[in-house]
């Protein structure tokens, strides 16, 4: 009888792993949206024999369980080596696993994003019968490109491109490595905006190479990158000390445009923005030559005499005494007022002085200004009325009973 229970032998625990190696598929997986499974079935009392578990089964749902798995097209995972050996292959043809697509015509519901993921994910399945199908037509695309055949749809930079003539050894790595160190200059940044970049050569590719993920290039690949190198102005990656450095030039300048002034006559690929960039962080490097230049004529390298000493000001400002700083905190306080708050609305504040420009003062170490900021500033904190209480909050119960919120029960 289908109703009857039978013993879970060792034979049937091996079959249900054996179909579970073979499908690459749990038993969960393919019972999702059928409606004909017998009545009290459970995926899971199928599954815990895999694991061991159960000691009986009913033979129908044993029965059921089998026939799901015969129905079931294999799924497989492949390994490290088998998907690094097919994307060598697309590699060679400089080509994405879309082509092949367009080359011929795959079964029904397989995409070229199946493959893409099945190739760059070590857990991705994809079905067997998909997968033989990918490897036969990428074999006869191979075929087809080493004929020369003229009827077959290569992307438009693969079209026209030289054969792999060339063996991708250390030493090349080396010499990219070096070359690249040397110019501070990456793939990305050599090969962006030249019209004269041979088709089919891309950033990727040179990052293979320099990776060597890629074991054959093309020759003339090869010799414009080196070319492009050797004749590529070096870039300097700024520290921290180079920004500080920059920045104090500008503060004592006052602007990043009367900088760029004392720099006259500079070359037009040098501007204010540049420099600014420079000194924020914005930019990573600098153009080497373009550094040198700034660096020589505003004495940069001069430590002691671009930057204060420690506890000295700069020519025209004065030091703030700690103990004026520690006063004017707590006067704002007792006010109940910031920077923004006491000169909003003035007309008569110097110029150049800002509501950034005084709390920088309670935020540095040793802070200094110019004598005129202090004072007026001073005057301002002696003029001013202390902001009114705030009024209470009339949700809050104390608010609706006309009670102080402040004010402590007793």
């Amino acid at each position: 009888m289908d109703d009857e229970r039978i013993e879970i032998t060792d034979e049937i625990r091996e079959h249900v792993k054996a179909e579970i190696e073979r499908t690459g598929a749990g038993i969960f997986k393919l019972m999702r949206g059928r409606k004909d499974m017998p009545e009290g079935f459970r995926s899971e009392s199928v599954m815990q024999i895999a694991r061991g578990q159960g000691t009986t089964i009913k033979r129908s749902h044993i029965d059921y369980a089998f026939a799901l798995w015969r129905e079931t097209i294999p799924h497989l995972v492949a390994s490290k080596a088998e998907r690094r050996a097919v994307r060598e292959r697309l590699n060679r043809l400089g080509i994405g696993p879309g082509t092949v697509f367009v080359n011929d015509d795959p079964p029904e519901g397989l995409k070229p994003h199946q493959i893409y993921g099945w190739l760059n994910s070590p857990t991705s399945k994809i079905r067997k019968d998909h997968v033989d199908w990918f490897l036969g037509a990428l074999a006869d695309l191979e075929a087809a490109v080493a004929e020369g055949d003229k009827d077959i749809s290569l992307p438009k930079k693969r079209q026209g491109c030289p054969e792999l003539d060339m063996d991708l050894t250390a030493v090349h790595r080396k010499d990219l490595a070096d070359w690249q160190a040397r110019t501070g200059i990456g793939p990305f940044r050599l090969l962006s905006g030249r019209n004269d970049v041979p088709p089919g050569l891309s950033a990727n590719m040179v990052r293979r190479w320099t990776k060597g993920t890629a074991r054959k290039t093309y020759s003339g690949y090869y010799d414009y990158v080196r070319a492009t190198y050797e004749a590529a102005i070096p870039l300097k990656r700024l520290s921290l000390e180079d920004r500080n450095r920059l920045y104090a030039q500008k503060e004592h300048a006052g602007s990043w445009d009367k900088l760029l002034a004392r720099l006259r006559p500079h070359a037009d690929d040098l501007t204010a923005d540049l420099l600014a960039s420079w000194a924020v962080g914005n930019a990573a490097t600098a153009r080497q030559d373009l550094w040198d230049f700034v660096s020589e004529r505003l004495c940069l390298a001069d430590e002691e005499s671009q930057i204060p000493q420690q506890g000295q000001a700069r020519s025209g400002y004065v030091q703030i005494p700690q103990q004026t700083i520690i006063d004017m905190q707590s006067r704002m306080r007792a006010l109940r007022r910031g920077s923004i708050s006491l000169l909003k609305g003035r007309d008569d504040i110097p110029r150049g002085l800002k509501p950034g420009t005084v709390d920088r003062w309670f935020n540095r170490e040793n802070p200094a200004t110019k004598p005129e900021y202090l004072t007026y500033f001073l005057k301002v904190l002696d003029a001013a009325e202390p902001k009114a209480e705030p009024k209470t909050h009339r949700k809050t119960l104390a608010g609706r009973l006309g009670l102080n919120e402040d004010a402590h029960w007793k």
